[in-house]
């Protein structure tokens, strides 16, 4: 047999990426730095059922039927973005050649968005313009929307003398849009002091 189906169909995907970093010396002993990531994809979908027919070419006198007569056409459009930045300052200080200082501070921030749409017609009222709007009723539809985002503080401070002993100190605070609503906010908060053994 010979089926012939009349149905249209795309699905396209656009990605787009762009980033960028910064150093600066602002004084000495004093850096910034801070790098920045935009991430943002888009789908398109769009699908046509038309009727199909088969022809019977087993027979003496080919047939032709149909198999179906649904008419749908079906779409849906998704994006996504995502924006992630990193920026903090350093500081370095060494008085004489005994002490040496390094402090840090800094913040994190992680944000996207999602949406997602289908929708689904059936009964094409023309089957050359095979659109939602020239269909005669609707089927199925879905639709999600959600926002995810994060966001952190940290600091940092080291401390050696004359890089036998080293005592060092790290807070942070974070808080996230994934934590229940009553605890969005954590601490953290570590210090850690070592030595070595040796001749002065």
């Amino acid at each position: 047999g010979y089926r012939n189906t009349a149905g249209d169909c795309y699905n396209r995907t656009d990605n787009l990426r762009l980033g960028g970093f910064l150093k600066a010396d602002i004084v000495k002993g004093l850096t910034f730095n801070a790098d920045y990531t935009f991430t943002n994809k888009t789908t398109r979908y769009k699908g046509v059922g038309l009727p199909a027919t088969i022809y019977n070419t087993w027979s003496v006198n080919p047939q032709k039927s149909v198999l179906s007569t649904t008419t749908f056409v079906e779409t849906d459009r998704s994006f996504f973005y995502n924006h992630v930045a990193n920026a903090y300052l350093n500081y370095q200080l060494d008085l004489k050649e005994d002490h040496h200082f390094n402090v840090m501070a800094g913040a994190n921030l992680d944000k996207s968005e999602y949406e997602y749409l289908y929708y689904e017609r059936h009964d094409i009222m023309d089957l050359n313009m095979p659109e939602l709007a020239l269909s005669d009723s609707d089927y199925s539809y879905t639709h999600t929307h959600t926002h995810e985002g994060s966001i952190g503080f940290f600091g940092r401070i080291n401390y050696d003398y004359k890089g036998k002993y080293l005592a060092e100190f790290n807070i942070r605070r974070d808080g996230s849009s994934k934590f229940p609503s009553k605890d969005q906010w954590g601490t953290l908060s570590l210090d850690r002091k070592s030595g070595s053994a040796g001749m002065p």
